[in-house]
């Protein structure tokens, strides 16, 4: 396992779909995006501060001064001007870009961005050993790319390594005190393979405690459907009107709109089961909600009310517009042959009792719905397969 996240492979589960991939992926650059725009504008502001205090002096002094100061300065205005253009690729990508190309496009920048800063960093290190000997300034922005900015492995084994090659040869090429370049040699090394470790760990680390976020949201989502859903017709269930009620009756009051309960029972529903058995009224029960579903608005609400009982919430309608949907019901209901595939044809009919809601509270929707119950206890006794107002 730990061989396989330093060299960079996936550790995702095998059923992860596209979008989740894409999820963690964004997420992950997210991250890595708000660090990267913080270091960049730290890097502004300082190489800024650099140029204005220390190297302009020093170019005005001229003479050897000048020229011993003026690789600095091409090194401090490039590192400027590469943080200033990445900060508006970074603008143009977040506003610009949909996820999949914001992906695509991090991707490559990020570990580009960071490549080149500590490229020209690594140069300004090399020409550091022809007067201090120090190797801080590589020392330094390597700690701060390697733990801040999450490269996925191995790229950056490649990000790390070009600074590193840079800050070798202008140590062999600069350096002239033989003690002093063994002990940049080696303390430099130590550097790049502590940092290279701490990269790979930091960004494993952000992509499982990510990866963990999306598997606990997957299982509360799956849950929360088991728990809202009828497992049986897959429509939703009590539970979830009581969630959602409150909810809908306040966007019906805010948009002065009206809205249909209808309450629909099988008829004759207790000799299916008495006649083929539970298991073929179960497949009754999910044909019968199927059809439910077919008839309606997306908009609307079906529900398992219990039993062979459902209810539909139809918003945005009123009573006037419910006659022909309610008969349609009815006659695809009716015309439907049941069971095939258990090898058997049967026929059912719907007996559905039909109320507007007329209020915007809970008390005046259960009003509601005990007027659909009398209608439809009315449909029932008036011959069935039949919608009552």
């Amino acid at each position: 396992m730990k061989l396989k996240k330093l060299l960079g492979v996936d550790l995702l589960p095998k059923d992860f779909s596209k979008e989740q991939v894409n999820t963690l992926s964004l997420a992950i650059h997210k991250i890595s995006i708000k660090r990267a725009s913080a270091v960049i504008l730290f890097m502004i502001v300082f190489e800024l501060v650099l140029i204005t205090i220390y190297d302009l002096p020093r170019l005005n002094m001229g003479g050897s001064e000048a020229s011993a100061i003026l690789p600095y300065f091409i090194l401090h205005i490039t590192i400027m001007l590469i943080s200033i253009v990445s900060i508006i690729l970074l603008r143009y990508i977040q506003n610009k870009m949909n996820d999949e190309q914001k992906i695509k496009a991090y991707d490559y920048l990020t570990p580009i961005i960071s490549g080149l800063i500590m490229i020209c960093l690594a140069i300004i290190c090399a020409l550091d050993q022809r007067t201090s000997g120090s190797i801080g300034v590589y020392a330094i922005n390597t700690v701060i790319v390697g733990i801040l900015i999450l490269l996925k492995p191995p790229r950056n084994i490649i990000v790390f390594s070009i600074p590193y090659s840079i800050f070798l040869a202008g140590l062999l090429i600069f350096q002239t005190d033989q003690s002093l370049l063994i002990n940049n040699l080696i303390n430099g090394s130590i550097f790049f393979i502590c940092i290279l470790l701490a990269s790979s760990f930091f960004y494993y680390n952000t992509y499982n405690s990510i990866l963990r976020g999306i598997l606990l949201e997957e299982a509360n989502n799956k849950l929360e459907k088991l728990s809202n859903i009828d497992p049986l017709t897959n429509l939703y269930n009590r539970r979830y009107l009581d969630m959602i009620i409150i909810r809908e009756l306040n966007y019906m009051k805010r948009y002065k709109e009206t809205s249909v309960i209808l309450l629909l029972d099988i008829d004759d529903f207790k000799k299916v089961n008495d006649t083929h058995g539970h298991p073929v009224g179960d497949v009754v029960l999910k044909e019968v909600a199927t059809i439910l579903s077919e008839c309606i608005r997306e908009s609307d609400l079906p529900i398992r009310w219990g039993g062979e009982e459902f209810m539909l919430l139809m918003f945005k309608c009123n009573v006037d517009q419910i006659l022909p949907v309610a008969n349609r019901i009815l006659e695809n209901v009716r015309e439907y042959t049941f069971a095939k595939e258990q090898n058997l044809n049967i026929k059912v009919t719907i007996s559905i009792g039909v109320s507007q809601i007329n209020g915007y509270t809970q008390e005046d929707f259960q009003k509601s719905y005990e007027k659909a119950d009398e209608a439809l206890y009315l449909a029932k006794n008036s011959g069935k397969d039949q919608v009552k107002f």
